[in-house]
């Protein structure tokens, strides 16, 4: 499967498990978990399906081992990510996964912005 197809994948996935978590905490009239609600739609939804949309316009961008690199170290930091900011939240002993999932998921980002520089030199096709 296509490279995009799997960031598209993983955005859905996570904003649908985000979307659960908004209608369960409206249900019960309890926002205490909102921080994770609103990651798992920005990081998990936003992000993943911007990553999708850039790897399907520049297919080129898709070759090599550091866009699969960086869609593991995308969808895993996010469900290190989001477990932890709900420990923090909640104060549980399960707060400490927020500092690697956030480091994961900053290092998907970098590694995204050199996928895009390394993209920008290679010469284009001239198009008619």
């Amino acid at each position: 499967m296509a490279l995009h197809y799997r960031f598209f994948i993983a955005g859905i996935i996570f904003v649908l498990i985000g979307m659960l978590l908004g209608i369960w905490m409206g249900m019960n009239d309890d926002f205490t978990l909102a921080p994770v609600h609103a990651h798992l739609n920005l990081v998990g939804w936003a992000t993943m399906f911007i990553y999708g949309l850039y790897y399907r316009a520049e297919p080129a961008a898709e070759a090599g081992i550091w866009p699969q690199i960086q869609l593991w170290c995308a969808i895993i930091g996010l469900i290190l990510l989001a477990p932890g900011i709900a420990g923090h939240v909640l104060q549980k002993p399960f707060a400490w996964l927020t500092m690697p999932g956030s480091l994961l998921s900053l290092l998907a980002m970098i590694i995204f912005l050199v996928v895009v520089i390394r993209a920008s030199r290679r010469p284009k096709m001239a198009t008619m």
